[in-house]
């Protein structure tokens, strides 16, 4: 049986039978389905066969960040065209090698795919005429006003210090350890802007929410073993099981002194 023909004949059946969109669907072995009560049943293939595609305008581009690692993405914010039953406005970039290899620039005509995803992306540029410029690539981080550099494939703040870097990681790291109502808006309107305030918050109690995201913090945060807390710090190739390892090796009293520059030679020593 050729699946995909298989499918493809599906889909476009079940868009003539119904109204709504389709962008895909699942062919599974009935018996086996019956049989399971599990949100992803054995025997079973999903196809996205509708890549969803559409043609418009790049208006302009922002930078989103810095991330908790100092990264800027840039975002295409585009003519609004229609794409699967929405109206989409913006576009995913990736990355400056994305940029380049497309040439797309202010005002490029551009070709936008969705296939299965949440964010689409620009995949071409159909046309530039004389009136589309270069897009400015920022120099400067809009948190702190440290020089931008190019790492890779995109631009980084370097500065560790920097109070959206900080608010980020922050987050990153309670979310990581099961902090449900943690968001980085959160953390700045209580004004938790470092791992110092995050220790030393007290909830206005008049407030619930601030009650709510200190109790998270007292049962998922302040309770949890040292290498739970440490595996979800902003540490890059360094698991739980590694971290475990390292402190029964060296014990917490000498990691808790020593400089985190070293962390990369810890492992090394205990692989």
């Amino acid at each position: 049986i050729n699946y995909e023909t298989l499918a493809t004949q599906l889909t476009e059946y079940a868009k003539l039978k119904h109204d709504y969109s389709c962008d895909g669907l699942v062919l599974m072995d009935i018996d086996a389905y019956n049989e399971q009560d599990i949100y992803r049943p054995k025997n079973s293939m999903a196809f996205k066969i509708n890549e969803l595609t559409a043609e418009t305008r790049l208006i302009d581009v922002v930078w989103e960040g810095p991330s908790k690692d100092g990264f800027f993405c840039p975002v295409g914010i585009l003519d609004p065209v229609e794409l699967g039953g929405a109206m989409i406005s913006r576009a995913t970039l990736h990355n400056l090698d994305i940029i380049n290899q497309l040439n797309v620039k202010y005002g490029s005509k551009v070709s936008l795919l969705k296939a299965g995803d949440i964010i689409p992306k620009i995949v071409s540029v159909i046309e530039n005429d004389s009136g589309c410029v270069d897009i400015i690539i920022p120099t400067e981080c809009p948190s702190c006003g440290s020089t931008l550099v190019r790492d890779g494939v995109n631009m980084r703040c370097m500065n560790k210090t920097c109070g959206d870097q900080v608010v980020h990681q922050i987050t990153h790291f309670i979310k990581k350890l099961g902090v449900k109502s943690a968001s980085n808006a959160t953390l700045l309107n209580f004004g938790i802007t470092s791992f110092d305030k995050l220790l030393s918050f007290t909830p206005n109690k008049s407030y619930k929410s601030e009650v709510k995201l200190y109790n998270e913090l007292y049962d998922k945060v302040f309770s949890q073993s040292k290498a739970k807390l440490l595996a979800a710090m902003n540490f890059v190739g360094l698991s739980e099981i590694l971290i475990t390892k390292i402190l029964d090796h060296y014990g917490y009293d000498v990691i808790e002194n020593f400089d985190f520059k070293y962390w990369q030679l810890f492992l090394i020593v205990v692989r």
